[in-house]
């Protein structure tokens, strides 16, 4: 574009410094067609292009010099279209300055100029091909024998020569510029330029500009009206704007929808020539944006800031910008180099503390709904960017989040890619405040009217009840490309407390792999790796878990209607599950696990209770001891199988220093039952002080039975229980070996003594 700009601008030199010159030697030779081919020839050694003066040339001498032309047009080498095109121009110099090397310009006028330019599908552009050929048409040229120029120069080698143009003016001109690399185009009509007193002395003049733009990918229409005063120095090469005011009115169409955008624009321009120096100073900017990205609503912005610009170095720089939009405030510098090639940036950048909920409703969304209202309200930002062309990174990154603080950096090291870094640590962060409150569903009720009559029940209506199934967010995953490593000093999340939360993951589109994620939990540690490959179908994981010294309590309250139940759980885990509901994983889930709990307490729960039960029945007595209502056992242990959803528990054995428990069973969460075989055996004299539950050698190798089913979100002393039916066939076996037992003694003595009184006591203390 820099290049673009010089053409031009030489180009419109070219055509002044021409037809002055074309003026004067017009008033002395007469033949204006002749004069029209030796320009043409000119043009052509010099350009390689052609120069076509269809209409009539004209011009005066006296009291002026003037020049008229019409129907100009220029055709590259090899265009099959002008590149550019005049209506009419109109040039007038004082004769009588001129013999004091002075140029003072009555008037120009350009009308009807249209510049037509055009990137090719090899990317070759129409502008660059006419220096190329005016390059070799040089090249091709005999040695110049034209003497070098006698006039006086002053002591940097320029020409004493002072020119002045007492108006200027510009109409009706056209800018095509189309691209078919890219697809853009872009029109810029109704361009218009006027100035008076123009000079090169360095004296303020004023000028306006005023142009209107329309283009395609992306869809953009721009109307600007810009006024300036102007101060030109022809001895130094520096051009300078001051009181810089835009009028801007744009409208965009991109794929996100349309916007409207009416701003002004304000400062002041410095361009130096000679280094390639730009600087505006001061620059400020008010627009009030409307579009479908505000949902129709007016959105005011101002923006605020110094642009600088070494077109030599390729060093550009954004200093001291702020950036205000509503309760947003952005602020900070940007240096960067080799606009529009390999290009670089860097600098600080800072979004002051916002509310975001606030922010999003006057943007005219919706926001989002928070377990604690005050959760988005205080958000902010600092970092240093850093774009390398191919990547974007947000360094020494610092977010505010409510009370929360968030460090490290994140970003793209692939731009094209959407590859996605972040290295974060948070310092603590409760996720429940961010999750959507739980919603309470009224009931309502009308009170009866008095005296009126209870209405007859209504019929029965068979309705189908409609399930809907928690979804994954597994096509979002499809489009992440990333990785990710997170760490949380202090977490909680669903009622857990939690810290030393890490975790490492890679994103592939879809494939997510999950290096490690580990996590302190109530005494203890939880550590998981694992695949998930969300690409099929159904999507899939394979997991692999390790709890060590975990209190399980919390934990099961957090996540299942189990809450009386805890000891510190050592679990490892291989698991396997698949599809794309969060209730599909739990019906679709397979592997093994072995665990092992130490210092068990159920709650609501007495095996001991149940077990004195059952032996004081068979004494014949009653239990008169207050007895807990609650389970501690020393150790339970056991492994698991995962199949389709279900808990399949095939050895589970647990004890403490009165008791001994073996069993099996199994556990659905999908179905919250549970159903599980236990035997129970006396492990040391007594189970407690109650006579009634008097242990003796009899009851050393039974194994008591007891069952736990039902509902798991059923009352505890309702889950477990002595099996009835075992317990009836263990007091038969009792009761047939006592008889025995007893049978057989006292026929022993009645053998031995013949006295038949003793038959009548065998059945006497059977169960003492």
């Amino acid at each position: 574009m820099t290049k673009l700009l010089k053409t031009l601008m030489l180009a419109i030199g070219a055509i002044i410094v021409l037809s002055v010159a074309a003026t004067i030697a017009i008033s002395i030779l007469v033949d204006a067609e002749k004069i029209k081919a030796e320009v043409k020839t000119v043009v052509k050694q010099q350009t390689g292009g052609d120069l076509d003066i269809a209409g009539a040339m004209s011009w005066s001498i006296y009291p002026e010099i003037s020049l008229s032309l019409a129907d100009v047009s220029y055709t590259n080498s090899g265009g099959n279209k002008p590149l550019a095109r005049l209506n009419a121009l109109q040039l007038s110099v004082e004769l009588m300055p001129l013999f004091g090397g002075n140029v003072n310009v009555s008037g120009i006028n350009l009308d009807g100029m249209t510049l037509n330019l055009e990137v090719a599908k090899d990317g070759t552009q129409n502008w660059e091909q006419n220096r190329q050929a005016a390059t070799t048409a040089a090249n091709s040229q005999p040695p110049s024998t034209t003497q070098t120029s006698t006039l006086p120069t002053n002591e940097t080698g320029g020409r004493d020569l002072s020119v002045a143009i007492e108006t200027i003016s510009i109409t009706n001109a056209t800018v095509n510029y189309s691209d078919l690399v890219s697809g853009t185009t872009a029109s810029l009509s109704k361009v218009s330029f006027n100035s008076s007193k123009a000079n090169v002395a360095g004296d303020a003049f004023p000028m306006m500009l005023g142009f209107s733009l329309e283009a395609t990918n992306p869809n953009a229409s721009v109307i600007v009206d810009m006024t300036a005063d102007a101060l030109v120095n022809a001895a130094d090469k520096t051009v300078q704007l001051e009181n810089l005011v835009f009028n801007k009115q744009v409208k965009l169409d991109a794929a996100n929808g349309n916007m409207k955008i009416a701003a002004k624009i304000a400062g002041k321009l410095m361009a130096n020539g000679i280094s390639e120096v730009i600087t505006i100073s001061g620059l400020t900017v008010t627009a009030d944006v409307n579009g479908d990205a505000t949902n129709g609503k007016t959105l005011p912005i101002s923006f605020s800031g110094d642009i600088s610009g070494d077109n030599k170095a390729g060093k550009y720089e954004l200093s001291n910008y702020t950036l205000n939009a509503l309760d947003l405030t952005i602020s900070g510098s940007i240096k960067a180099t080799e606009i529009g090639g390999e290009m670089s940036a860097s600098g600080p950048i800072a979004i002051s503390e916002f509310n975001l909920k606030k922010l999003l409703t006057a943007l005219g969304q919706t926001p989002p709904a928070t377990t604690n209202k005050s959760a988005l309200t205080k958000v902010s930002l600092s970092a240093d960017l850093n774009y390398q062309g191919t990547s974007a990174m947000l360094q020494q990154l610092n977010i505010g989040l409510d009370q929360s603080n968030i460090k490290g950096f994140a970003g793209l090291t692939n731009i094209e890619q959407q590859f996605i870094v972040a290295d974060l640590t948070i310092d603590t962060i409760n996720i429940d405040d961010y999750m959507p409150p739980t919603a309470v569903e009224p009931v309502a009720t009308v009170p009866a009217a008095a005296g009126d009559k209870p209405s007859a029940p209504a019929a029965k209506t068979t309705t189908s009840k409609v399930v809907t199934e928690t979804q994954l967010p597994l096509d979002d995953l499809k489009t992440v490309n990333a990785l990710v490593k997170l760490a949380i000093n202090e977490l909680v999340i669903n009622g857990l407390d939690a810290s030393n939360f890490n975790v490492n993951t890679r994103a592939n589109l879809g494939l997510i792999d999950l290096k490690n994620l580990s996590v302190d939990l109530y005494s203890g540690n939880i550590k998981t790796t694992g695949v998930l490959d969300a690409r099929p179908a159904a999507a899939t994981l394979n997991a692999k878990l390790n709890i060590s010294g975990v209190e399980m309590k919390p934990i099961l309250s957090a996540v299942s209607e189990v809450d009386w139940l805890n000891g510190k759980t050592n679990l490892t885990a291989d698991i396997t599950t698949k599809g794309n509901t969060v209730e599909a994983w739990q019906r679709s889930l397979n592997g093994t696990a072995n665990f092992a709990m130490t210092n068990l307490l159920a709650e609501g729960i007495s095996i001991d209770k149940q077990l004195c039960q059952g032996i004081a029945l068979i004494n014949g007595k009653s239990l008169s001891n207050q007895w807990s209502e609650n389970t501690q056992l020393d150790n339970l242990n056991g492994n698991i199988r995962f199949v389709n959803g279900t808990m399949q528990n095939d050895s589970l054995t647990g004890g403490s220093s009165t008791l001994k428990l073996k069993g099996n069973g199994w556990l659905s969460p999908e179905k919250n039952k549970m159903n599980y075989k236990l035997g129970v055996l006396v492990a040391g004299d007594q189970i407690s002080q109650d006579p009634a539950c008097a242990v003796n050698e009899r009851y050393r190798d039974i194994s008591w039975p007891l069952e736990c089913k039902g509902q798991l979100d059923a009352e505890p002393k309702d889950l477990c229980g002595i099996d009835e039916s075992e317990m009836k066939d263990i007091v038969k076996d009792l009761a047939s070996e006592e008889l025995k037992r007893k049978a057989n003694s006292k026929l022993d003595d009645y053998l031995k003594d013949k006295n038949l009184e003793g038959v009548g006591d065998l059945l006497k203390g059977l169960f003492n």
